[in-house]
């Protein structure tokens, strides 16, 4: 095969799938990892797709815009239920608990029904409805500006309450984990309650599903160093969770259940 044929669909892959390892795309052109990682290097110098750790991902992918309620429920729904199962396991019987919103911790509401006499707090006004009829828990939901189309409350009020709390653990969504930025969101508005969920917790637990280590978003939230356990799928690419546990990050897999 040509180079320029190579080249041509190794471009169409990672636009179809987004990411892609190396390994991957070896065996799909049947040819040395040496050659891919020069296509690689032609490709990315050429702006046609992004170097990632152990990859490549979609151009497009790098700085990524939020996407409607509706499709991020959608989208990766296994793994999300999985990794809240997985979270809901940090959670004992009388914590007190500040829960982010997003489609990945209201993932986690089943299991915090069985969970007696939790002190819970939360942003999402969808979770709070879900967890009204618990009467084993108290729910408590911040107070501020309901955004458009995403049931979770922001602004001052919110940012204002959450200032004078102090909390067992937070368990926080992200739009994007970067090596290099730290937490990151699409969102400017956002920003101020996140940090504010960070700095009134003993413990903070990032859930967020693989996808999200392969892609960048708008602005900061924090470092790596403010989180104490990152949740993902078993589906994270094997070098970006080296690069997490050299830097000594805590990093819980959640598998499938026929593993």
């Amino acid at each position: 095969m040509l180079k320029i044929e190579r080249l041509e669909r190794i471009e169409q892959y990672v636009e179809k799938n987004k990411y892609a390892t190396v390994k991957e795309l070896t065996e799909i052109l049947n040819t040395s990892s040496a050659t891919i990682r020069r296509d690689i290097e032609t490709l990315a110098g050429q702006k046609r797709i992004l170097v990632t750790h152990g990859g490549v991902a979609a151009n497009d992918r790098k700085v990524s815009a939020e996407a409607p309620y509706l499709e991020k429920s959608q989208n990766n729904a296994e793994e999300k239920m999985r990794i809240a199962r997985e979270a809901s396991r940090f959670i004992t019987p009388g914590s007190t608990v500040l829960i982010d919103s997003g489609t990945t911790t209201l993932n986690m509401v089943p299991y915090l029904r069985d969970i007696p006499d939790l002190n819970l707090v939360t942003n999402d006004v969808f979770m709070a409805a879900e967890l009204s009829n618990v009467s084993s828990s108290n729910v408590t939901v911040l107070g501020g500006s309901l955004r458009h189309g995403y049931y979770s409350v922001i602004g001052y009020y919110a940012e204002n309450m959450v200032s004078n709390m102090r909390v067992d653990l937070c368990v926080i969504g992200i739009d994007a984990v970067s090596l290099r930025n730290g937490l990151m969101i699409s969102n400017l508005n956002e920003v101020g309650l996140k940090r504010g969920l960070i700095e009134a917790s003993n413990k903070v637990i990032v859930v967020c599903d693989h996808t999200k280590f392969v892609t960048e978003s708008f602005v900061s939230v924090c470092g790596l160093d403010k989180v104490d356990v990152f949740i993902t799928g078993e589906e994270i690419d094997p070098e970006i969770l080296k690069e997490l546990e050299k830097m000594g990050k805590n990093v819980r897999l959640a598998y499938k259940e026929n593993r």
